[in-house]
C-alpha cells in the first residue's frame, strides 16, 4: 500500500481486512447497474479514469505539467485504441473525468465513437454539486464492474483516492489484477501486476499486433 502518510506500509494488513467490510449503499449499486444497462447496454466495456485538474495540472509544477501532458486527448485516444486491441470484446468505453473542457471531451467522442460518458439523469439521479459525491461512488462502482480499467498517470502507489478506491473494489470483486491498466509519460502502457503493489508490466510489441505483458517491476517510481 505504499510508504505515505495516508497509505503506511505497516498497517497494510489490518487496512485490507477493515476495506473488505467497507461497502458501498445498495442504492448506488442498483444506479450503476441501471446505468450500464441503459447508456452501456449490457455489454463488456472500458472503464477510463481521466484525471484533469487538481494534482495533475500545469499550475501544480513540472510534476503537473509532465501529469498534464502525458494523458492529453491524443495520447489518451491512443491509449483507449490500444485496450480495446487488448480486449476486442469490449463494446463501450465509459469515461470518468473531471475535465471541465468541453472540447477535449468532445474531440475524445469524435475520435473515439464507442465513448460514453457518465450522466446521472440517464438513471434518475438528481445533479448539482449537493449529489457529486454520489455520483463519483456510482463512477467508481462502474470502473470496478469493467471489463478493463484504465488510469493514470504513475502505478498504484500515487493513483489518486479515487482511483485507488476502483483498484481496491476490483480487486474485492475478484477481478483479475493484469486488467486494470495505467497510463504513464512518453505513452507507456503498464499492467497492474499484484493488488496492494506498485508492482507493473509494461506492454510490448506481441504477434498479430497484439500487445503482450512483459516483465513485473517497479517502474515509474521516480518519473520526473
Amino acid at each position: 500500500f505504499g510508504e505515505t502518510v495516508t497509505w503506511p506500509a505497516e498497517r497494510a494488513a489490518d487496512y485490507a481486512e477493515l476495506r473488505a467490510h467497507v461497502v458501498f449503499r445498495d442504492e448506488l449499486r442498483a444506479a450503476a447497474a441501471e446505468f450500464a444497462a441503459r447508456r452501456l447496454h449490457g455489454e463488456p466495456y472500458i472503464a477510463v479514469h481521466w484525471r484533469r485538474g487538481d494534482r495533475t495540472h500545469p499550475e501544480m509544477g513540472a510534476g503537473g505539467r509532465a501529469s498534464y501532458d502525458a494523458v492529453a486527448p491524443p495520447r489518451l485516444v491512443r491509449f483507449v485504441r490500444r485496450l480495446l486491441r487488448r480486449h476486442p470484446a469490449a463494446r463501450r468505453v465509459l469515461l470518468l473525468t473531471n475535465s471541465g473542457e468541453a472540447a477535449e471531451r468532445a474531440a475524445l467522442r469524435a475520435a473515439l465513437p464507442q465513448l460514453v460518458e457518465y450522466d446521472p439523469g440517464a438513471v434518475g439521479l438528481p445533479t448539482g454539486w449537493a449529489h457529486a459525491q454520489h455520483h463519483s461512488i456510482v463512477e467508481q462502482i462502474l470502473g470496478s464492474t469493467a471489463d478493463a480499467f484504465l488510469a493514470g498517470p504513475h502505478h498504484f502507489a500515487r493513483l489518486s483516492t479515487f482511483a485507488r478506491v476502483v483498484v481496491e473494489e476490483r480487486e474485492l470483486a475478484g477481478r483479475v489484477a493484469g486488467s486494470t491498466y495505467f497510463m504513464q509519460p512518453r505513452e507507456r502502457l503498464f499492467a497492474h501486476v499484484e493488488y496492494g503493489s506498485a508492482l507493473t508490466a509494461e506492454l510490448v510489441e506481441g504477434e498479430g499486433g497484439v500487445e503482450r505483458v512483459g516483465d513485473p517491476a517497479l517502474h515509474c517510481v521516480d518519473c520526473f
